[in-house]
């Protein structure tokens, strides 16, 4: 149980066992006092209030076994949960909306926080990325299709909304296509990877830090192409594929970029390295890709491309501290758990299917 929560029930328990057991009997005491008890509101006020407190108290109480009960480290990862932030797409407004999913004590709707009692909440709970809540509410269904959980990264993200935001609006004022944002991304890219491989044992920090610089720049585009194109009703089932060819390349390329870099300074170690995180990269998203094309969908895994980006981001940015080496290590490993990641769960979901052929 969250402690705040728990302080905030003990707090009230001991408001309303001090009322029961002190103010109430006194206030009953002093009603008898004043004789004829059949029209005496004073009293049947007081009877009200005890048999109320008495009732709050119970309900306190059983809260407090209920809670107790919830151990959050047994609260599962991959699906939404108590304690879940999660990012779903609410087709019936045409937007993104940022739930946390908390107790009935917590809520407040205006602040995103939904309670797991709410119509809301126990639609979600429980739910994978890529599923979809149907949701019953008073004023008709609504579809909220859960589109991730919230990382440090995405929660960035959310932190720059609205600046990220009225990006968006300017750039869709101009009427741009939004695949000539998407290509100016991968143009930018480019020269990131120019940076990378132009780099050398003496200018490298700062080689790297200026390719990180573009990269941030690139990510931009990369953002809000999509969000122009809703924007803008420009949405296609082309400029999706368009997004996603152009996403492979983008990635290639800066990983291109790293491998001239360290064949000009011959370590061997790490070109194999990084040719290893350039496929490993690459399985993340065509695992994703033919699983979907048999099961619907499969979101699941952690390293993605956002926060693929953002390492390598951090690795030029902060290079001077050697930060590169460790992230594509870190890129290796956890990419390659996401694909096996991917593999158990389209097999998972495939095998009670009848063989094909």
């Amino acid at each position: 149980m969250p402690d705040h929560i728990k302080k905030q029930l003990l707090k009230e328990i001991q408001i309303l066992e001090h009322e029961l057991a002190h103010e109430l009997p006194k206030e009953i005491k002093k009603a008898v006092a004043m004789g004829d008890l059949s029209e005496n509101a004073e009293y049947h006020m007081a009877k009200q209030r005890q048999e109320f407190v008495n009732a709050r108290l119970g309900q306190l109480k059983r809260r407090m076994a209920e809670l107790s009960l919830v151990n959050l480290a047994n609260i599962p990862r991959d699906k939404a949960g108590f304690g879940s932030t999660v990012v779903v797409y609410d087709s019936t407004k045409d937007e993104e909306i940022v739930y946390r999913l908390v107790t009935s004590e917590e809520s407040d709707v205006a602040k995103g926080l939904i309670s797991t009692t709410s119509p809301i909440g126990r639609g979600l709970v429980g739910k994978q990325v890529g599923d979809v809540a149907t949701i019953v509410t008073p004023n008709g269904k609504r579809e909220l299709e859960v589109l991730k959980r919230m990382t440090w990264t995405s929660a960035f993200g959310r932190a720059c909304g609205w600046l990220l935001d009225r990006i968006v609006h300017g750039l869709a004022l101009t009427r741009i296509s939004p695949n000539a944002l998407t290509f100016i991304g991968l143009v930018i890219n480019i020269v990131a990877a120019f940076l990378f491989g132009h780099a050398n044992t003496s200018n490298a920090d700062r080689m790297f830090f200026y390719a990180g610089m573009v990269i941030f720049g690139a990510g931009l585009f990369d953002m809000v192409d999509g969000r122009v194109a809703r924007r803008n009703n420009q949405v296609t089932v082309f400029g999706s594929f368009f997004d996603s060819v152009i996403d492979r390349y983008s990635d290639v390329v800066l990983f291109f970029g790293l491998l001239v870099y360290y064949g000009r300074i011959n370590r061997f170690r790490y070109v194999v390295l990084v040719a290893f995180v350039m496929v490993t990269s690459l399985m993340v998203s065509y695992t994703r890709a033919r699983a979907e094309a048999l099961i619907g969908s499969c979101k699941v895994g952690f390293m993605e491309r956002p926060e693929r980006i953002v390492l390598i981001l951090l690795g030029a940015l902060f290079n001077h501290w050697n930060v590169m080496a460790p992230v594509l290590w870190v890129l290796a490993v956890l990419s390659t758990i996401t694909v096996i990641h991917r593999i158990q769960y389209t097999y998972q979901n495939t095998k009670h299917l009848a063989p094909l052929g």
